[in-house]
C-alpha cells in the first residue's frame, strides 16, 4: 500500500502526519494498483451467487479461457433467467434458459441439437446423414450417412413437386410458373415407376407396363380401343406417311367377319354378289389437303381360278352427290393363299367435302370362303 513508515527512535514531531497519510491510505484500501496486494484465487470464498454489476450498470466477464459447468438439474435453476446450464437431467447436455423460463437444448451427445432450428430431425445427426449444396453445379445432395467408403444418395418422400426453369444464380427473371409432379389424389395403393433405360433414337411411343416400366416403343403389343369413331381431322400424322385401316374401321355390308380356323376373328369374309350389298368398304380417313400417292389392300384367296377379288379406290363428293370410280383391281389366282391388291403412282388431292373409300368383293356365287384383311394407304401431307 506504500505506507510510510519512521525512523525508530529518529523520527520526532512527524508521528502526526504520517499517521493521517497512513490511515488515508487504509480508507482507500482496495487492492487495485497501489491500493494493496493482488487477492489471489486462494483467498477467494465463494458462497453465493457473485453479481458482475454496479451501480445498475451490468458488466462483462472478459479474457475467460474457458467455462467449466458443473452440471445441476433443470429443476434447481428454475429462478434464473437467460442462464447456461449443463442439465444433469439430460446426460449433461448443454441448455440455455431465455428470459420466458424456456429450457432449450443446444447439444445432443456429442454434437449440436440440429432439432433447435426447425431443419432436419429424426435421426439425420446421429448416423451422419448429409444435405448440402454443391456450388458448382448449383446442386443440392441428399446423402446417406457414411459408410465403409462411399457416401451413397437417400431417397426422398415428399408431396407435390414442383420444377422450376433452371437459371444461374443472378440472373432475371426468377421463374413463376413450373411444371408439378404429384399423386393422384385417394390413391388406391403404392406402386413405382421406372424410367427408361435410355432415350429412343427417334420420336416413339411410351408404354408402361403392368409392372409401371416405361418402355419406348412404336411396336404395341396389346389391342388397343378406340373409345369413339374417328373422324378424318382426327389423324394428325405427317408427310409421306402410311395409315393401315383394320378391317374394326371398316363398313362389312352384307358381309360377315370370318370365325373359322386360322382366319382372322377381325377379317371380312366376302360374300358373293355384285353391288353395295356384295362388297365390304373401308374408308380412307385422311384430311383435305392430303395427296393419296399409292394403296394396297392385304387378302386371302382360297377359291379357284374360276373366282374373282375386285377391289377399287371410289370418290364420292358429297356437295354433289357424285362417285369417282379409279380403276378395278382384280385377282383370278387359283387358291394362291395371301395376296395383296392395290395401286400405286396416284396423285390424288383430297378437297373439302370429297371423300374416299377403297370397296373389296368376290364374284356372285363363289361361295363365303375369301376374306379380306385390313388397306393400307401411302399418302403425302403438305
Amino acid at each position: 500500500m506504500g505506507l510510510t513508515e519512521p525512523t525508530d527512535h529518529g523520527s520526532s514531531d512527524v508521528w502526526g502526519s504520517m499517521l493521517n497519510a497512513a490511515f488515508d491510505l487504509v480508507d482507500s484500501h482496495d487492492h487495485t494498483a497501489g491500493k494493496g496486494v493482488k487477492v489471489p484465487s486462494a483467498g477467494l470464498k465463494i458462497n453465493a451467487d457473485v453479481s458482475w454489476s454496479f451501480g445498475g450498470v451490468q458488466y462483462a466477464i472478459t479474457d475467460m479461457k474457458i467455462l467449466d459447468f458443473t452440471p445441476v438439474t433443470a429443476a434447481s435453476i428454475s429462478s434464473y433467467s437467460s442462464a447456461l446450464f449443463a442439465n444433469s437431467s439430460d446426460s449433461n447436455n448443454l441448455y440455455f434458459r431465455n428470459s420466458s423460463g424456456t429450457n432449450v437444448q443446444i447439444t445432443n451427445g456429442a454434437t449440436l441439437n440440429v432439432s433447435i432450428v426447425g431443419g432436419i430431425g429424426g435421426d439425420y445427426s446421429s448416423v451422419s446423414a448429409l444435405l448440402d449444396f454443391d456450388d458448382a453445379s448449383d446442386t443440392y445432395r441428399l446423402r446417406q450417412q457414411v459408410g465403409a467408403s462411399v457416401r451413397q444418395f437417400a431417397k426422398a418422400s415428399t408431396a407435390d413437386l414442383n420444377l422450376f426453369e433452371y437459371k444461374s444464380a443472378g440472373s432475371t427473371p426468377v421463374p413463376t410458373n413450373a411444371v408439378t409432379l404429384k399423386s393422384p389424389a385417394a390413391l388406391g395403393a403404392s406402386y413405382s415407376l421406372t424410367m427408361p433405360a435410355a432415350v429412343p433414337g427417334s420420336t416413339v411411343l411410351v408404354q408402361c407396363s403392368s409392372a409401371g416400366v416405361l418402355s419406348v416403343s412404336n411396336t404395341v403389343a396389346n389391342a388397343l380401343t378406340l373409345s369413339a369413331a374417328p373422324t378424318a381431322p382426327d389423324y394428325k400424322l405427317s408427310a409421306n406417311q402410311v395409315i393401315q385401316i383394320p378391317q374394326t374401321m371398316a363398313s362389312p355390308s352384307a358381309n360377315t367377319r370370318a370365325t373359322a380356323a386360322g382366319e382372322g376373328q377381325y377379317a371380312i369374309t366376302l360374300n358373293g354378289g355384285t353391288g353395295v350389298n356384295g362388297l365390304a368398304t373401308f374408308p380412307v380417313p385422311l384430311r383435305v389437303g392430303d395427296k393419296i400417292t399409292a394403296w394396297t389392300i392385304y387378302l386371302r384367296k382360297v377359291t379357284d381360278g374360276s373366282n374373282t377379288i375386285t377391289a377399287q379406290l371410289h370418290s364420292y363428293d358429297q356437295s354433289s352427290n357424285t362417285f369417282v370410280d379409279q380403276a378395278a383391281q382384280t385377282t383370278s389366282a387359283n387358291n394362291p393363299g395371301a395376296v395383296t391388291l392395290g395401286q400405286t403412282g396416284l396423285s390424288l388431292t383430297l378437297a373439302a367435302n370429297v371423300y374416299y373409300f377403297v370397296s373389296v368383293g368376290m364374284t356372285a356365287g363363289a361361295g363365303t370362303t375369301d376374306t379380306a384383311y385390313y388397306l393400307e394407304v401411302s399418302y403425302q401431307r403438305p
